[in-house]
């Protein structure tokens, strides 16, 4: 009898640790769609706040309402930012016809981002955000605070991935091409009626 017992017992301890073991690995492999939410306060924040290219040009994240944004917050001494600077400015051009923006964040200074502007060519904007981006990035979902992080938000400024660390190109294209395809779809509805 009680190694009958033992023997229920430690299948029922067997399968509660499977059960949180496949728990634990469910939530560590979310995909970037369903990650932990940007606070609403911390998206119109950014949207609304005023930032300044390199050059002091004017720009606020919400002059681009009818495009999809791909916000990327990264810093000139960040080596995965660099990584990705090449293939985000490639496929910034190959989708821009498609409604979609790519913006650079960065946390240095005019300077330190004007000098690297002139050292690598950068197809989209790349905007001075200052240190206090950080801090900014957690409420957006970068409860790491690491660089790079990016952001994707939709035509109705619903995160579409929200990522902190290097992106890979492929998931990047992948999510944009979903994105561009449901915007197309949208504007096809809308015209229809």
């Amino acid at each position: 009898m009680i190694g009958r017992k033992s023997l229920i017992i430690a299948l029922c301890c067997a399968t509660g640790i499977g059960a949180l073991t496949a728990q634990l690995v469910f939530r560590s492999a979310k995909t970037p769609l369903t990650g932990e939410l940007p606070s609403q306060t911390a998206l119109s924040t950014l949207l609304d706040h005023s930032f300044t290219d390199y050059n002091e040009k004017p720009f606020k994240l919400s002059q681009w309402s009818e495009k999809i944004l791909v916000i990327n917050f990264w810093a000139t001494w960040c080596p995965p930012c660099r990584e990705e600077m090449p293939y985000f400015s490639r496929l910034s051009e190959q989708y821009a016809e498609k409604g979609v923006q790519f913006i650079g964040l960065s946390t240095d200074t005019a300077e330190t981002i004007r000098l690297f502007a002139t050292n690598h060519r950068i197809s989209y904007p790349l905007l001075v955000g200052g240190s206090h981006l950080i801090s900014l990035t957690a409420e957006l979902g970068n409860r790491q605070s690491g660089l790079p992080f990016t952001l994707i938000l939709d035509l109705n400024r619903e995160p579409l991935l929200i990522r902190t660390g290097r992106l890979g190109e492929a998931e990047l294209e992948s999510v944009l091409y979903r994105a561009t395809a449901r915007r197309l779809d949208k504007m096809s509805r809308t015209t229809a009626n």
